[in-house]
C-alpha cells in the first residue's frame, strides 16, 4: 500500500516538473491542438505558465485530447481566483475538482 502511494507521489513530482519545464505552447503542440486561441484567453487570465500547463494538461486528459475552452477557461478562472501559484497546488486543485466532479456525473 505504501509503495503505490509513493509511485504516485513519484509520478505527480514528475508531472509537475514536465509542467513547469515546457512553455504552454509547446504541451498544446506535442498534443497536435491550435494553440492560439487557447493562448491568447490564458494570457489573458494572467496565470503563471505552471498552472496554465496544468489546466490544459487536466483538460486534454479528461476530452479525449479535445481543448474544450469553456472548461478551461472556467478552471483557470477559478484557479486566479484561489491564487494557485505552481504546478503542485495546482494537481492539487485538480485532483480535487476531478473528485468532486466525477460523483456529479
Amino acid at each position: 500500500m505504501n509503495d503505490s502511494k509513493g509511485i504516485f507521489n513519484d509520478k505527480e513530482r514528475k508531472l509537475a516538473r514536465y509542467l513547469e519545464t515546457y512553455t504552454t505552447e509547446q504541451i498544446l503542440t506535442e498534443a497536435g491542438m491550435s494553440s492560439s486561441a487557447a493562448l491568447y484567453e490564458l494570457k489573458k487570465i494572467r496565470l503563471p505558465r505552471a498552472v496554465a500547463n496544468t489546466i490544459v494538461y487536466y483538460v486534454l486528459a479528461t476530452n479525449n485530447q479535445k481543448l474544450v475552452m469553456y472548461k478551461l477557461l472556467m478552471l483557470a478562472g477559478v484557479c486566479k481566483k484561489l491564487g494557485i501559484q505552481d504546478a503542485q497546488a495546482a494537481l492539487t486543485f485538480i485532483k480535487k475538482y476531478y473528485v468532486c466532479h466525477q460523483h456529479l456525473h
